[in-house]
């Protein structure tokens, strides 16, 4: 319904929601009125599963910053390597004047780049 999809972001997540439903005893208000209490039965249906945000000690982010620092390094050494089998098997590849024009590129326009797994 129009509601639901209204009301999407707050009937999941990591938060506590509470519906209240406005009726009508009015004749003239039984459509709105049943279709509001079939919502609240839908609502009521949806479950979450809250959970506490973690804290991190300072020392926790350390170890993080340093084991990210560690991963960008061996990911560093990892290009370099693949870069020198790819001038080994094309021997006229300009690689300077390709990463030139990579980091030109916004992140969103770079083209898919191709699977190198066999």
């Amino acid at each position: 319904s129009k509601l639901t999809f209204i009301l999407r972001d707050s009937l999941g997540g990591n938060a506590k929601t509470t519906l209240i439903v406005n009726c009508s005893p009015h004749v003239n208000n039984i459509d709105e009125t049943i279709s509001t209490l079939q919502f609240a039965g839908r609502a009521k249906l949806v479950t979450n599963i809250a959970k506490v945000n973690k804290l991190r000690s300072a020392q926790e982010l350390t170890a993080i910053i340093a084991k990210l620092n560690k991963e960008i390094e061996h990911l560093k050494l990892y290009i370099g390597q693949l870069e020198t089998k790819l001038c080994q098997a094309v021997p006229n590849l300009d690689l300077t004047s390709l990463k030139q024009a990579a980091t030109q590129q916004t992140p969103t326009a770079s083209p898919a780049l191709p699977s190198l797994t066999p």
